[in-house]
């Protein structure tokens, strides 16, 4: 075997016989074979050491793939489908309850919800796990029908595409700054009783959607406090009127 970049002329069974040697070693000894493989190609096979480690790490990528899915499909010994949530609550008067402090008091302060429920029962009353769970396995954003609403998110996918075209210029990503004042956000904790119409629901709740969002956004500048309390007697006032 030739291999003109390296400058290395080699015969084709020297890497044979020694990558035999390897894994018959690493096998009975349950170790990794990394131990024998740099020294046999930097001794044996006399390659320059600056081209060593990529080439043990490249040989390690095809062995940790077929390694995983004989594992996974053979004996199970992989869990592909379930994932362990690390969380944290703060009990006592001004955090969460003390009667919360319990197995399904952990999930509503987490999730929200109950995880051992029927599955009538989730979707009766679906909740944050039921939202991320029906998407599938993989998120398709074309899938999606993303409402005014979720304005956050439209941004939030922007901001990261626009910081990952960044950093392949050499530029790093902006990082968020302390002004001393609490962060405005859009989410949405107030509902509307809105009266029936003979009108497309879908494009009514856009429309609802589209002029609460807006009346958070052109009060951006106002100060928290009076922007809440503006934003609450707009509401308040529109549901009484009916002016949707």
């Amino acid at each position: 075997m030739r291999f003109p970049k390296s400058k290395l002329y080699e015969s084709i069974f020297t890497p044979i016989i020694i990558g035999l040697v390897v894994g018959f070693i690493a096998a009975i000894m349950g170790i990794g074979g990394a131990f024998i493989l740099v020294p046999a190609m930097i001794y044996i096979i006399k390659m320059p050491t600056k081209l060593v480690p990529g080439t043990s790490l490249f040989v390690t990528i095809f062995v940790s793939v077929i390694v995983t899915f004989l594992h996974s499909f053979n004996y199970g010994s992989i869990d592909d489908n379930n994932c362990v949530a690390i969380a944290w609550a703060n009990f006592g008067e001004r955090g969460d309850p003390i009667e919360y402090d319990n197995k399904e008091g952990y999930e509503k302060i987490e999730a929200g919800e109950i995880v051992d429920r029927t599955w009538e029962e989730k979707q009766k009353n679906p909740g944050d796990a039921e939202a991320v769970e029906g998407m599938g396995s993989i998120s398709a954003h074309k899938g999606e029908h993303l409402m005014p609403t979720d304005y956050g998110i439209m941004a939030y996918r922007k901001h990261i595409k626009k910081s990952i075209k960044a950093l392949e210029k050499g530029t790093d990503p902006e990082q968020p700054k302390k002004n001393g004042d609490l962060i405005k956000t859009y989410g949405q904790d107030t509902v509307l009783r809105v009266p029936k119409r003979n009108i497309d629901d879908r494009k009514f709740i856009k429309s609802i959607g589209s002029i609460v969002m807006n009346l958070q956004f052109e009060k951006e500048k106002m100060p928290i406090k009076e922007r809440d309390n503006f934003i609450i007697s707009q509401l308040t006032d529109m549901e009484k009127k009916g002016a949707f």
